[in-house]
């Protein structure tokens, strides 16, 4: 076998030689740089995971509370309202007991003024039934209650006007006998 001789590489090859050399240094670097980042890069993005959960969870929150809101309000107005009904119900009631107690002494009222009038006819009926027969009165005294009969005596009423109008004191004429 021949030895082989020992050649020197030139310039140029020396230089892709480098430069092959130098791509993988910055490729093995760049490597590293980003074995050094990805814990950094995965930690940032954990953070930003935990946050946007957090943010979740707190617009979860905030809606919970307005709901609870809404609710307690709901149920404040559901439980005035019936405050409300209840109130009117129970004015209606007692409207109408007093509407009904009214009419009671009203009709109460009227039953007594019917009474009271039944009574007072009663009592001026009595009396009549009470009074005199006509027979017990002497006849004589017939004649204090008997109007004056024009017909009977047109010449007494004429003369008992005439006389009236003569006196100043004496306005109306008088029924019966002149007392002269």
């Amino acid at each position: 076998m021949a030895a082989k001789a020992w050649k020197r590489l030139s310039a140029r090859e020396d230089k892709s030689l480098t430069e092959d050399r130098k791509s993988l240094i910055e490729r093995y670097m760049i490597d590293a740089e980003e074995a050094q980042a990805r814990p950094q890069l995965a930690a940032e993005e954990q953070a930003r995971r935990a946050a946007a959960e957090e943010a979740k969870r707190a617009a979860e929150a905030k809606r919970a509370a307005e709901e609870a809101k809404r609710a307690a309000e709901e149920e404040a107005r559901r439980a005035a309202e019936e405050r409300a009904r209840r109130a009117a119900e129970e004015a209606r009631r007692v409207a109408a007991e007093e509407a009904k107690r009214a009419a009671e002494e009203e009709a109460q009222r009227a039953a007594a003024e019917e009474e009271a009038r039944r009574a007072a006819a009663a009592e001026i009926v009595e009396p009549r039934e009470q009074a005199e027969p006509e027979s017990a009165r002497l006849p004589i005294y017939r004649w204090f209650d008997a109007p004056a009969r024009r017909d009977e005596a047109p010449h007494l009423h004429e003369t008992a006007r005439a006389r009236n109008d003569r006196r100043p004191d004496r306005r109306e004429p008088r029924s019966g006998p002149s007392s002269f």
